[in-house]
């Protein structure tokens, strides 16, 4: 988590880029940006998430298995999620008590269990995305198509170096 609220300001860089010659400042500046805005954005999901009575967790699990409607496995849920698969068996304890997610033996593998969604799963993301949609939209509403597009071929650059 980056909770760095007070960024450096430039002049604060540029007297770092004096003292060590070797670092880019620009470049700084932009990745400390982005790693901001990173955490602002995590931050509105979880709000308007918690206000809909949900953690970023959950929702991701339900957006997956609605993905995925012939069911995942946790391993494959917990993959996707990047994120451990005790962390999902935890996730995932919690939503069947609270019949969110469904279990059932998988047929390629007896062993292993596929989580669906229940019913009572894709009503709730069914009331939850809207929402969820027309708050992170409004985070580039006033950027025009072009600016859009311009800004994603940007971060597809960026995202690149990163693996």
């Amino acid at each position: 988590m980056f909770d760095l609220r007070d960024l450096p300001d430039a002049t604060t860089l540029e007297g770092f880029g004096k003292r060590f010659p070797e670092l880019d400042v620009s470049a700084l500046q932009v990745v400390l940006r982005l790693a901001r805005l990173g955490e602002d954005l995590v931050r509105l999901m979880q709000d308007g998430l918690m206000r809909d009575g949900l953690s970023l967790r959950r929702f991701f699990v339900l957006v997956l298995l609605a993905r995925n409607a012939e069911g995942l496995r946790a391993v494959g849920l917990a993959k996707k999620m990047g994120v451990t698969k005790a962390t999902v068996s935890e996730v995932l304890a919690g939503m069947a008590r609270d019949k969110l997610v469904l279990s059932s033996a998988d047929p390629e593998d007896s062993r292993a269990q596929l989580v669906t969604l229940s019913e009572q799963g894709k009503a709730l993301l069914d009331a939850v995305l809207p929402g969820h949609y027309q708050r992170l939209a409004g985070v580039v509403e006033g950027l025009d198509g072009d600016e859009r597009a311009e800004l994603l071929r940007l971060l597809a650059i960026v995202g690149n170096r990163l693996g």
